[in-house]
């Protein structure tokens, strides 16, 4: 199911200040890579003018450590949230306690979107809410639980995947890419793109990017392809071109081409559609400019070709968008 379609209750969505209920099950051993993720995602930053979040540390325990060795003060569980995040355990592999496990049934019973950072997947497994389904997990563990539970169908390559409530994201960074998606599928670009800017992350990546990315290459390349992006956002409606962003980077079409893919898992093509429809994305939230010129300012062209790319990637019409993000007059 696309982001926009897959959202929690609507008295949050659109540009209204008020936040998410976020509860995330911490346990022994949880990754605490995990769990800070989850909390900057979620953090307070409503001074500037975003959702301010009700944030809880659950778990079936007062008190437990974490993976890399700190203890963590946890409340019981309560009411149902809009959004449950299960963090992994390397060492646990979603072997949880069976308190722990109902509550990740109850909370997807209740309504509430249930998202597994990496290994988090195991938990979700086992707790049964991804038998049938499509899933990810960091890249090392993906053969492990399509073995453990033959009923997944385990995604291996991509960095998030899911739908109808239920999100599994792969190792690292891929669990913010997953968070801030789900923040964008409930408040829109704007927000998203702002709790992205705070945490300054640079390339923000859709779900079917590949996992497997040649870290010599990013290394090297990534701040070229952040200066290349912000002159592409600046001036979408140019003439850009493989050639044009070859020449730009310093690449040979070839190479552009190839790095393309190592470093952003897509096409030229591809990634220039999306940065296009981002910027089609704010110019709905935050101006009231009829269509056609929506179109013509991100790069679109013509109204038909926004409406077909805008369908496609999202599920709604830039109207229907509008009329769903923008901000009430």
């Amino acid at each position: 199911m696309d982001a926009v379609t897959d959202s929690a209750t609507g008295s949050n969505q659109g540009t209204g200040r008020a936040g998410l209920r976020v509860d995330i099950l911490v346990f022994e051993q949880a990754r605490m890579y995990d769990l800070a993720t989850a909390l900057e995602v979620f953090s307070d930053r409503s001074d500037r003018g975003l959702p301010r979040h009700d944030v809880r540390l659950v778990g079936s325990q007062p008190r437990v450590s974490c993976d890399s060795g700190a203890t963590v003060e946890l409340t019981g569980f309560a009411d149902v949230p809009d959004l449950l995040i299960v963090p992994g355990s390397d060492r646990r592999l979603g072997r949880l306690d069976e308190e722990e496990l109902a509550w990740i049934r109850r909370a997807h019973e209740g309504g509430a979107i249930v998202a597994g950072l990496c290994t988090g997947a195991f938990a979700l497994a086992e707790a049964g809410l991804l038998d049938g389904r499509r899933a990810t997990t960091h890249w090392r563990f993906a053969s492990a639980l399509g073995e453990r539970f033959p009923t997944v169908d385990v995604a291996a390559d991509e960095i998030f995947v899911g739908g109808d409530g239920v999100w599994t994201s792969a190792g690292v960074s891929a669990g913010a890419d997953l968070l801030i998606h789900l923040v964008e599928s409930v408040f829109g670009a704007t927000v998203a793109g702002a709790v992205a800017r705070s945490m300054v992350i640079p390339l923000r990546r859709s779900g079917n990017q590949a996992q497997f990315i040649d870290h010599e290459v990013e290394s090297s390349a990534a701040e070229d392809f952040r200066l290349l992006e912000d002159r592409v956002r600046s001036k979408p409606y140019e003439d850009w071109s493989v050639a044009r962003f070859a020449t730009e980077l310093g690449l040979s079409k070839r190479t552009c081409y190839r790095t393309f893919a190592s470093l952003l898992g897509t096409s030229p093509h591809d990634w220039l559609i999306g940065l296009r429809l981002d910027v089609a994305r704010l110019l709905l939230e935050s101006t009231s400019a009829p269509i056609e010129i929506v179109a013509a300012d991100s790069g679109m062209g013509t109204q038909d070709n926004l409406r077909k790319h805008f369908a496609s990637r999202f599920g709604l019409s830039p109207r229907d968008y509008r009329a769903r993000f923008a901000p009430a007059v």
